[in-house]
């Protein structure tokens, strides 16, 4: 399971993210619905480990994101970025099959 508990993101004073808490569990579906600007990419991101919290917490299985190294973390989440430029010619497959790389 997926928690964000009360997790907030400030950056250069400013918060992007205030008290978020979130719950994913396996088999649901979860959708994140807001005006441009809410919070959900930046939601997304911390959810991911990419950013750190700067208040709350983030937790996978019960431990924090922080508890993991890079490569527990490929293993537990992967990510895809809507927008991947690559400097190599590679098909779709190839860019999916790298995603099996840490197991």
């Amino acid at each position: 399971m997926l928690q964000v508990n009360q997790a907030s993101y400030t950056i250069e004073g400013k918060t992007l993210l205030h008290h978020a808490t979130l719950e994913c569990r396996p088999g649901e579906v979860t959708v994140l619905l807001g005006p441009n600007g809410a919070g959900k990419t930046t939601l997304l991101r911390l959810l991911a480990g990419l950013y750190p919290p700067s208040t709350g917490q983030v937790l996978l299985d019960g431990r924090p994101l922080s508890g993991f190294d890079s490569t527990q973390l490929a293993r537990q989440r992967p990510v895809m970025s809507q927008e991947i430029h690559l400097a190599f010619p590679l098909s779709v497959q190839d860019v999916v099959l790298m995603g099996r790389y840490p197991h």
